[in-house]
């Protein structure tokens, strides 16, 4: 796990929007995103849009709608982040 996994998922114990999660972590906006499709590929973050879980997304869908997104950690994620 990278330092940006580790700290992105640890916003993440809750449903965060991609703005909260811009303003709280310092990373630039590619790290950002390059950082979520990375833990999203490995089944650690799930997106939502509003309060609805979108599953079965593809990368290009969440790429063209990241500023809209939500994430949240998953049971997968967390237990990752709590191993490191």
């Amino acid at each position: 796990m990278t330092e940006e996994e580790f700290e992105t998922l640890d916003q993440l114990y809750f449903v965060t929007s991609y703005e909260e999660l811009q303003k709280s972590l310092l990373l630039n906006e590619f790290d950002l995103r390059k950082t979520i499709m990375g833990m999203y590929k490995k089944g650690w973050v799930k997106c939502f849009n509003l309060d609805h879980e979108l599953i079965n997304m593809t990368d290009k869908q969440i790429e063209e709608n990241f500023q809209s997104l939500s994430f949240l950690a998953t049971k997968a994620g967390l237990m990752a982040h709590n191993q490191r």
